[in-house]
């Protein structure tokens, strides 16, 4: 048994197809990556296996338990459904730094 099977998965946004049939199999003890660049599409793919939107077409199952329908609020606590927590930083500008300098923030 898989703890979880990704099988063709696809996602469109009208004419827009973020996921094109992606599959992926897990098994328990797996350590897998989902790497590519700027808008392949790799947060939308999480997003479908989170349930946080539903895939255009394929199936996603966890733990042999067909789950590509249910959504993230609905699903199994084992299944670890949860959308994923977003964030964004303020950026501002530090003054005064040099290649030798350390902020104190950083400072021990």
């Amino acid at each position: 048994m898989s703890l979880l099977e990704v099988d063709n998965v696809v996602r469109a946004f009208g004419s827009l197809v973020a996921v094109n049939g992606v599959s992926l199999k897990v098994e328990p003890g797996d350590l897998r990556a989902v790497i590519g660049p700027n808008g392949a599409g790799k947060t939308t793919f999480f997003n479908l296996i989170s349930g946080f939107f539903p895939p255009s077409s394929g199936r996603i199952r966890f733990r042999d338990r067909d789950i590509t329908a249910v959504p993230a609020r609905y699903s199994s606590p084992s299944a670890v459904r949860t959308p994923t927590q977003r964030s964004w930083s303020s950026s501002r500008a530090v003054t005064g730094l040099s290649h030798s300098t350390v902020p104190p923030c950083c400072s021990r």
